[in-house]
């Protein structure tokens, strides 16, 4: 059997196997949805990304499965951790109706949580809820501006109006129904690169990443667009780092003048496998 057919199906049966597993299992995640009835009760949903998932063994692409040429620069992104505030000026993450989704946080962590986009957040009960950046609001919540001074006023002025929703991802939500993955994720302009492609970038591979348990691995170069953003135009890409901020790629330099070479790849296993590890 062809070796990435094997690793497809092996991701398949890890999917079966949580599904079909306890709901209090402690080797997954906890993340919780706010139900239409129950609004402010938090259920638990299991996550189907486990670290045997997320793996980085892909051979380098062969010349026949490079299909264009791309000059990019990158920028990064982080699920920002923060626990729950019972502080007086604490503030509410909000659902896309104004509602309070049971959850308070400080000032500068409900910033932070705005501008990256995801938070992950610990409760007194020690329950981890992930969120994940819904919608801009009518009407500010804060004014960030203190904490991020250097942003331009536009992007302060829709961060103090951001509402929120559950995510259905461990590490979060990103665009086309896909969830986020450490190290795998890219978020891009999709009048450049659509979601769904697979980016390979020569400069990566071989690079050491730590995922979220500590495990050390190398990286194979290989990413897959599978978020947007608002300040995600043409050939500027934002890459994932999961729970972490420090960023292990060399050529992620958040610099417009430093770019780097990356190939959108065919391969249609490795595309599938990819496919499904953002579909888990």
């Amino acid at each position: 059997m062809n070796k990435y057919l094997q690793r497809l199906l092996l991701i398949i049966a890890g999917i079966y196997l949580v599904i079909m597993s306890s709901f209090v299992s402690p080797a997954f995640a906890q993340v919780s949805y706010t139900s239409p009835t129950q609004k402010d009760k938090f259920v638990p949903v299991l996550i189907a990304l486990t670290e045997s998932q997320i793996i980085f063994d892909f051979p380098e692409p062969t010349e026949g499965v490079k299909d264009k040429k791309l000059t990019l620069f990158s920028t990064f992104y982080f699920v920002h951790q923060a626990q729950v505030s019972s502080a007086t000026d604490a503030i509410a993450l909000k659902n896309s109706s104004g509602t309070s989704l049971g959850v308070k946080l400080s000032k500068k962590d409900w910033c932070t949580a705005a501008l990256e986009g995801t938070v992950q957040v610990k409760t007194d009960s020690n329950t981890l809820k992930t969120f994940n950046f819904a919608t801009t609001g009518t009407t500010a919540q804060t004014n960030c501006k203190p904490f991020f001074p250097s942003l331009k006023e536009a992007i302060i002025r829709a961060m103090n109006r951001s509402l929120f929703a559950p995510a259905k991802g461990s590490f979060g939500d990103g665009s086309g129904g896909f969830i986020l993955v450490p190290y795998r994720t890219i978020a891009v302009d999709k009048t450049v690169i659509p979601l769904g492609t697979v980016i390979y970038i020569p400069d990566a591979r071989g690079k050491e990443v730590i995922l979220p348990s500590g495990k050390k691995v190398k990286h194979d170069g290989y990413f897959f667009a599978a978020d947007v953003g608002s300040a995600i135009k043409g050939n500027k890409i934002d890459t994932f780092l999961g729970i972490t901020n420090k960023n292990p790629f060399s050529h992620v330099k958040s610099d417009p003048s430093k770019t780097f070479t990356a190939f959108v790849i065919t391969d249609t296993q490795i595309k599938s496998a990819l496919n499904t590890l953002h579909k888990s």
